[in-house]
């Protein structure tokens, strides 16, 4: 009962490894499958994607026809569209989402 069996590389027949390969391909390409629906699945489960968005401004000074005082007015607003955008007001409204939808 507690032979030890001697394993020979002599005996070893590539073509008969071939046939019953060939004969169990429906085996392969199955776990091959399952494997890949699992792993994809896997995969859109974990995947959170990542809204981004970008958005351009114009300054335009009415009355005025300073390049120097447009430029001027236009970094000031800058800075009061970034500190708005950045707030955590705004921030608090979207995690609510309270925003309508625009048509």
């Amino acid at each position: 009962m507690n032979e030890a069996r001697e394993f020979k590389f002599d005996e070893i027949s590539v073509f008969c490894i071939i046939r019953d390969l060939l004969k169990n391909l429906w085996v392969i390409l199955l776990a091959a499958a399952a494997a890949w629906l699992a792993v994809t699945g896997m995969m859109s489960f974990r995947y959170v994607p990542e809204y981004t968005a970008q958005a351009t401004m114009a300054v335009n000074a009415k009355g005025s026809s300073s390049a120097y005082s447009s430029l001027s007015l236009t970094n000031q607003m800058a800075g009061v569209f970034s500190e708005v955008f950045d707030s955590n007001v705004l921030k608090k409204k979207d995690c609510q989402g309270s925003w309508r939808e625009v048509d």
